[in-house]
């Protein structure tokens, strides 16, 4: 049966779900017309919310970008690779080889998700090269859990670490949250745990028999790439570019920054974004050593990052309209309707995960979503950290079966969304049962 679902899944989302872009495109179209038709505006007044707000999220925009490539940067450097070798040698059976890299995609997710993109996909090659008995598509599949079960839970969780960030308050007008109230709430940590045991004991019991494995392709390039090959001109520039005290200064600088940061507030205050951020962007440019190596990484990881700069604007301009029209009001009137402080929870969780299949971008979509279900969350009397966390997870839920954030992951790997989906749909739906429970009884909690 799940085999079944897993193939009309993948069937209807090749047929009918068009490229990120595009969505972006529609849901704009859908939305400035529901804005001139019951959000009481003119289409001149429409089209200027949405110009207006169009480079509202280019800060925002940037920060992503940055959050994805150092994470990749990261994910290049000798430390990282040492490290999946020795995970890698854990690997003796197929069933360990399986735990290893779902446990080592979910955690490394907790500190960067783009540092489990990358990292994750590198460490299922070097496993399915260490044992060779594995199956290459589960340990492909079980790398992007990282983006279907912990990502948002975690130190570069989007909406939570937005809400920590004073320029979000300003913008917004949605009080400041810091993250001891969000990510490091009791709930969110023994929520997470409870999903990293539950799917580390259901993943390796998903491995196929030995008869249908498929295997790591003998000629596949592993695909991490920490080395740089110098260059043999002489030149002072070039020299330069391979001082390792270049690399000291940058972190020098940093640390001294970040240890009057966070000596200055609480630790669950002085997080957000930008802190984040530079603190991932310090480990890369340490752990590479030499700015030509950091550079060279850089380069490689830019690649990733055109779907964030193109598609930003757009949602940006969304948000534009829904909030310069009557159409933020009204959609939050939907949800008190429809809802009462005790169901409102579960309810965000799904809306939220349903909306992400459409928009696969935790950062964008909040932003779209954030004016209403925060407002209707308030008028029900849902604390305002549980919203978010609602909106959090369900936005994970269901990345496991939306092929978007896999597409870096699959690059690396060599494989098609629908190698994998078959497995992650199985995931999907004892994930989304579980989290539902815990949103379900999650207002007692807070």
């Amino acid at each position: 049966m799940i085999g079944r679902l897993a193939t009309v899944l993948t069937t209807w989302s090749q047929r009918w779900v068009p490229d990120a872009y595009v969505i972006a495109v529609l849901l704009t179209a859908i939305v400035f017309l529901l804005a001139v038709f019951i959000g009481g505006v003119t289409a001149a007044e429409a089209a200027s919310a949405w110009g207006t707000g169009l480079w509202e999220l280019l800060a925002f925009a940037m920060q992503m970008c940055l959050i994805m490539l150092a994470g990749y940067v990261l994910a290049q450097t000798k430390p990282v690779g040492a490290l999946l070798e020795r995970l890698a040698a854990m690997a003796t059976s197929p069933t360990r080889a399986v735990l290893v890299v779902a446990l080592f995609s979910m955690i490394s997710a907790l500190i960067n998700w783009g540092l489990s993109i990358s990292a994750s996909a590198v460490c299922a090659k070097i496993v399915a090269r260490k044992c060779r008995t594995a199956d290459f598509r589960l340990l492909v599949a079980c790398a992007y859990l990282g983006m279907s079960a912990t990502w948002h839970a975690g130190l570069s969780a989007s909406a939570p670490l937005l809400v920590a960030t004073r320029e979000h308050a300003d913008k917004t007008g949605i009080p400041l949250i810091p993250v001891s109230e969000t990510i490091f709430s009791s709930f969110n940590i023994v929520l997470t745990l409870i999903v990293l045991v539950v799917i580390a004991v259901l993943v390796p019991r998903l491995h196929p028999k030995p008869q249908d494995t498929v295997p790591l392709p003998e000629t596949a390039d592993i695909g991490h790439q920490p080395e740089v090959v110098p260059t043999e001109s002489n030149s002072w520039s070039d020299a330069v570019e391979r001082w390792p005290i270049i690399s000291w200064a940058v972190v020098v600088l940093a640390t001294s920054f970040l240890w009057q940061h966070f000596s200055s507030k609480p630790i669950g205050e002085a997080i957000d974004l930008n802190t984040v951020n530079l603190i991932l962007l310090t480990a890369g440019v340490l752990l590479h050593w030499n700015p030509r190596s950091f550079l060279s990484a850089c380069e490689r990881g830019g690649s990733f990052l055109w779907g964030i700069v193109i598609q930003f604007p757009f949602y940006a301009g969304i948000y534009g309209i829904i909030k310069s029209t009557a159409l933020q009001d009204k959609f939050a009137d939907v949800f008190v309707r429809t809802s009462t402080a005790d169901t409102f929870p579960v309810i965000v969780y799904w809306y939220s995960g349903i909306v992400n299949y459409f928009v696969p971008s935790g950062g964008s979509k909040w932003f779209i979503e954030a004016p209403y279900i925060m407002q209707a969350g308030a008028e029900h009397g849902v604390a305002a950290p549980l919203t978010v966390l609602a909106y959090a997870w369900g936005d994970m839920m269901t990345d496991a079966i939306q092929p978007f954030w896999a597409i870096p992951l699959l690059g690396l790997a060599g494989l098609k969304f629908r190698d994998i989906m078959g497995y992650l749909t199985l995931v999907f739906i004892v994930y989304a049962a579980l989290v539902s429970v815990a949103f379900a009884f999650a207002p007692r909690f807070f």
